[in-house]
């Protein structure tokens, strides 16, 4: 499965003027923010219509509950989950199985993430590795001065 991602740019520029300064850090700013975030939302979605499709039409190694069960959409629910690029609301599809009647999220089977789970490992594991050179308090600084998420004191 390969797509193309890509993105826009909409900018609005000042009539009376402004310092490149400003421009750098409001760039910056929007780049560490919400452009790694939104990015990966767009690939999560992109796979997730993939997955649906393949449910939706009975392709060969789509995701199965039961071997004579059929796969029918069943509403979705929205999550929130953060990474080490930021944090994110995702929208997953829910699919329920005729044979057995049990509902899941292929998406989430298909990316490894636990029915309630709002956090990447990674970022668990980043946050590990900062508090276990220091103290807590100084890895949360650590974390948010590196423009990584930042993490409850």
């Amino acid at each position: 499965m390969q797509s193309k991602v890509s993105m826009d740019l909409l900018v609005c520029q000042s009539e009376n003027g402004f310092s490149l300064d400003e421009l750098v850090k409001k760039l910056s700013e929007a780049y560490e923010n919400k452009a790694f975030s939104e990015f990966l939302r767009t690939i999560l979605m992109l796979t997730q219509e993939v997955l649906i499709y393949r449910i939706l039409n009975e392709k060969k190694n789509a995701m199965e509950c039961c071997p004579e069960g059929h796969l029918t959409l069943n509403g979705s629910f929205k999550r929130n989950i953060r990474t080490s690029l930021g944090e994110f609301s995702m929208p997953f599809i829910r699919v329920r199985c005729s044979k057995c009647g049990k509902t899941f999220a292929p998406l989430q089977r298909f990316i490894g993430l636990e029915r309630y789970q709002t956090k990447t490992n990674e970022l668990e594991k980043l946050i590990v590795e900062a508090a276990s050179e220091t103290s807590y308090r100084r890895a949360v600084k650590e974390i948010e001065r590196d423009g990584k998420l930042p993490v409850a004191v």
